[in-house]
């Protein structure tokens, strides 16, 4: 019976700690994180009740004491949250913290809450605290000493309790104390969330109908090139629900040639957003990753499309899915609502840890902060709902078809034609078969996203919202798969990454000229700045005009030398298109090419030492790629922006 007695506190400690701890989760997640399921939650708990045990094991068979058995449990959370020495440090100020005052095996269950409630204010309520304080540069002060600091000072006040009550009347146990902090900070974190303005679709008083303002909405499906969709003539049925709704939509016209300005999602948003070209706006590679460094500078322009559409009366929202995008300085002007991802960061919990290093495909998207297309969707009614019969102006971004490329069911499986264990982007010297297994999987998100496309136009038809407004579905940017030698974004002009999908479709009653020639995001920004406005804004033309004559549209490529090693030689030399008509001339630091697109869409035939006569006008009509200046007044990455580059692997 001794025996069984002396093991029965570090027993015991350790069970209660494991079991608040699932507790605590199974309130933190559906509480104060809304982009997670049932599932989810169920899996993390597993995770940390199974830890639980198997340090409970560890303690029958040592046999340890309370003090080390929560020792131990505090340094696997500093372990798997943070890295080795945050684990070595939470346990050595818990095993000296512990070992303080009376036996502590005799108070192993009054101390086992203190434990859990100073390593939760830590682990989880210190990243919201630090993320208002300025940013230390040192690594080392950031995750380990800081963290630690507040670990140890909670850990002492909670335990420090049970002292007090023998002078003070009214200090309340150690665990009650705990509970009722912890109480406390959720209470405050989720006040201090759901009052956040960006969270909260705004209250506006009820206005008259728009009348000869149209309601504007613009889709922008992260990451899906053209050639991977089957509006395009895609091999594979990755849209039907888009192509359905084109074919039942009166008036609606799909872009054939429809281009980025831009290669990857920065500087496409931004220019956008400002109507320019990323020379212009200043949001390019050359002012973020210049010298080796990394730094954020802010959209520039005197104005933007929502600043002018704000001015005009309407109500406007920026829904994002994408967390880095978040960050970009200057991504939010002029918009009433910016509701970007609640956090870009993972969570900070044991469960999640270890479901992240041992079922890392399981909930992938969910474990990166990725809102869901139908998250997005209903963000967008809910906007709608608060802002009509207003004109209205929603910008949404939907981030399904960006890596990593994990499709949940049904659509996961469709195309997959063999397992592949990476889950994207591709990179150079993957076997065949690998590619062929990542290009499924961005086929099944792009599938994914089609069929939540589907619901929520079909909700804005019941609503009447179409019929009554202009809905322009785009993208910001493709996705290589190393047609060219290179592969995910951010890398090549060539059309994997610049030919984006382009669905126009106007309210009843309004038409547009047929398409002919190229066109560029710049022309929507000028178009929806024309139908809100009455005259266009930026560099682009109204696409309600019909053309006198093609017209060029210009792309640049700063280079991101960074990216040569993982993602082809082309990534790291600048580059600028142009393209006219169905012409399109690339200039490689020096290197000409000329493709016909409505004969070679995939860039293979370079017409230029056949047709130079061909390329000789469209030379002068190059972009001409400024110096990336303007970096002297960029940024520093705050490390919200750093953590939320580095989830979507813009950062290595």
């Amino acid at each position: 019976m001794a025996g069984r007695r002396a093991l029965t506190p570090p027993l015991l400690a350790v069970l209660v700690a494991a079991g608040v701890s699932v507790l605590l989760e199974a309130l933190y997640y559906p509480i104060l994180v809304t982009e997670r399921s049932p599932g989810y939650l169920v899996l993390c708990a597993a995770f940390t009740l199974a830890a639980a045990l198997l340090l409970v094991a560890v303690a029958v068979l040592a046999p340890l004491r309370a003090r080390l058995a929560l020792a131990l449990w505090a340094a696997l959370h500093g372990f798997l949250v943070l890295h080795f020495a945050a684990g070595l440090s939470f346990g050595l100020t818990s095993y000296a913290l512990l070992s303080l005052g009376p036996d502590p095996d005799r108070r192993a269950l009054a101390r086992a809450l203190p434990v859990v409630g100073a390593l939760w204010i830590a682990l989880v309520f210190w990243p919201w605290t630090a993320a208002v304080l300025p940013p230390p540069s040192a690594s080392l002060l950031r995750d380990v000493l800081l963290p630690t600091l507040v670990y140890g000072a909670s850990l002492g006040v909670l335990l420090a309790l049970a002292p007090l009550r023998r002078s003070l009347r009214f200090v309340p146990p150690p665990g009650l104390a705990t509970l009722g902090i912890l109480a406390a900070l959720f209470a405050c974190v989720f006040a201090s969330m759901r009052a956040h303005p960006d969270r909260n679709v705004p209250v506006y008083a009820r206005a008259a109908p728009a009348g000869e303002h149209a309601s504007i909405l613009v889709l922008i499906l992260d990451t899906v090139g053209a050639q991977h969709t089957s509006l395009y003539g895609y091999a594979r049925e990755t849209t039907p629900r888009l192509r359905a709704f084109l074919e039942r939509s009166e008036g609606a016209v799909l872009y054939s040639f429809a281009h980025s300005p831009a290669t990857w999602t920065y500087p496409a948003h931004a220019s956008l957003f400002a109507g320019t070209l990323p020379s212009s706006h200043g949001v390019h590679e050359g002012t973020m990753f210049a010298g080796g460094s990394l730094r954020m500078q802010a959209l520039r322009a005197d104005q933007t499309l929502a600043e002018r559409l704000r001015e005009h009366g309407y109500r406007t929202a920026l829904i994002l899915a994408n967390g880095a995008l978040a960050e970009m300085p200057g991504v939010g002007r002029g918009f009433d609502w910016n509701n970007p991802p609640l956090a870009s960061r993972g969570v900070l919990l044991v469960g999640e840890q270890l479901r992240r290093r041992i079922t890392p495909e399981w909930y992938l998207k969910q474990a990166h902060w990725i809102p869901q297309a139908r998250t997005i969707n209903d963000r967008i009614l809910r906007f709608l709902d608060a802002c009509e019969p207003a004109p209205c102006f929603v910008v949404a971004n939907y981030m399904e078809a960006h890596a990593p490329y994990r499709a949940e069911a049904p659509h996961a499986g469709v195309f997959a034609r063999n397992r592949v264990d990476e889950l994207g982007p591709a990179k150079l010297g993957q076997s065949r078969a690998t590619l062929e297994g990542l290009v499924d999987r961005y086929d099944e998100e792009i599938l994914a996203l089609d069929a939540a496309l589907g619901e929520l136009l079909e909700a804005l038809e019941r609503r009447g919202t179409l019929d009554r407004s202009w809905l322009v579905i785009t993208s910001d940017h493709g996705e290589a798969f190393g047609e060219h030698g290179v592969t995910e974004h951010g890398t090549t002009v060539y059309g994997e990454v610049t030919h984006v999908p382009l669905l126009i479709r106007p309210p009843r009653g309004e038409r547009l000229p047929p398409e002919s020639g190229a066109v560029s995001l710049l022309d929507v920004t000028a178009t929806v700045a024309a139908v809100a406005t009455g005259s266009p804004f930026g560099v682009g033309r109204d696409l309600r005009q019909p053309e006198d004559g093609p017209a060029p549209v210009q792309i640049e490529f700063f280079g991101q030398p960074r990216k040569v090693e993982e993602f082809g030689a082309l990534a790291g030399e600048p580059a600028r298109a142009v393209v006219h008509g169905s012409v399109k001339l690339i200039e490689h630091a020096g290197r000409l090419e000329l493709y016909r697109l409505d004969q070679d869409a995939a860039e293979r035939n370079d017409r230029f030492g056949v047709e130079p006569g061909l390329a000789e006008p469209l030379r002068a009509q190059l972009p001409t790629l400024a110096a990336p200046g303007g970096f002297e007044d960029a940024a520093p990455l705050t490390p919200q922006a750093e953590q939320a580059l580095r989830a979507l692997g813009y950062v290595q």
